[in-house]
């Protein structure tokens, strides 16, 4: 149950489930650390219209007076894309010898002893590479000296991408002065932040989103602090991005980037070590090798762990199977759930 007030009134089913997901998105909203604004969730969400239509989703307030129909559809869509998003974030454990996170753990010590200006490490890949869990074992390794922040499609502008990552930061502007009002304003206050207490690390994921005025921003906070910053991205769309803003993006990567780091998908040492040991699996090199073939077209480490959650289902019959048999039918009913063939 949230803060929130719900209006007592006469729904009809699709209204009464309509407000039970805006319910449960408005719970999860308020979990998350750092807080996540309206619009920032919107940002995140573009189904959930404006914060105007969420408000009067998740509070029951004139929700009767929407399209049921509509807006369920749209809610059930978002739903479906925070539970993938929690699946990734607390359903794997965090393993420190996965390579993806062995090759950025390895840059990130690099990048702490670094005393000049390549305080950047870009790590770039495919979704389901492993960006995101190697960012969390970073965090866990290094704990509050840590920030994780994700971008999102509001990063677009620079004003709105440097109050995300000031509120990121635990930067809560208006207490006792004025709120910033330019980007300048905003930018200053990440640099006081970040000089405040001893080099931080600022891992930032999701950075295609960014526009080009955030190279920019990114070059000043790495001149004007002590802090040591990665990014990370999809490794197309981050291309595409710093070829349009090539001027930009050569001065960081040219005189501020100590590594780049690109990640493939699991190796088969990966598979072996995931499927040992959340499933208790050994099966055969042929097997891994198979479903390492199916998972580079399907998410790679995704695909993987939607495997491991199939083989802890699987029905106590076929966990009876021999492990190549209970194998290949958790990577038979994933690619059922896919709608593949």
């Amino acid at each position: 149950m949230t803060t929130d007030t719900i209006t007592e009134t006469d729904l009809s089913p699709v209204h009464e489930e309509l407000l039970n997901l805006g319910e449960r998105i408005r719970a999860w909203q308020l979990s998350q650390m750092p807080k996540l604004s309206d619009e920032a969730l919107r940002s995140r969400f573009p189904e959930l219209g404006s914060t105007r239509t969420y408000k009067r989703i998740h509070t029951g307030d004139g929700i009767e007076g929407l399209d049921g129909d509509e807006w369920l559809a749209k809610y059930q869509a978002a739903w479906e894309r925070i539970n993938e998003a929690e699946l990734v974030r607390t359903a794997e454990p965090v393993y420190d010898d996965l390579s993806p996170t062995v090759a950025a753990r390895a840059a990130i010590a690099a990048l702490m002893q670094e005393t000049g200006q390549q305080r950047l490490v870009v790590i770039q890949g495919d979704t389901g590479t492993g960006k995101s869990v190697a960012l969390r074992a970073i965090r866990e390794k290094y704990g509050r000296t840590a920030f994780l922040i994700e971008s999102h499609e509001g990063w677009s502008s620079l004003a709105s991408a440097l109050r995300y990552l000031a509120e990121g930061l635990g930067v809560r502007p208006g207490d006792g002065g004025a709120r910033p009002s330019s980007s300048g304003d905003w930018l200053e206050l990440i640099v006081e932040r970040l000089n405040a207490r001893g080099r931080r690390i600022v891992l930032l994921d999701e950075c295609q989103h960014w526009g080009g005025e955030m190279l920019n921003a990114l070059k000043t906070l790495i001149n004007r602090t002590d802090s040591v910053f990665v990014v990370a991205a999809m490794g197309t769309l981050w291309e595409k991005l710093t070829r349009a803003r090539y001027l930009e993006a050569k001065q960081l990567t040219l005189n501020r980037m100590l590594e780049r780091v690109v990640l493939d998908g699991p190796t088969l040492d990966d598979a072996r070590k995931v499927l040992d040991r959340r499933a208790g699996l050994k099966p055969s090199k042929e097997r891994i090798e198979r479903m390492l073939e199916l998972s580079e077209t399907r998410g790679d480490f995704a695909f993987l762990r939607r495997v491991v959650l199939s083989l802890l289902r699987q029905r106590d019959d076929v966990a009876a199977l021999p492990d190549d048999e209970r194998l290949d039918e958790a990577v038979r009913d994933v690619l059922r759930a896919l709608k593949v063939d």
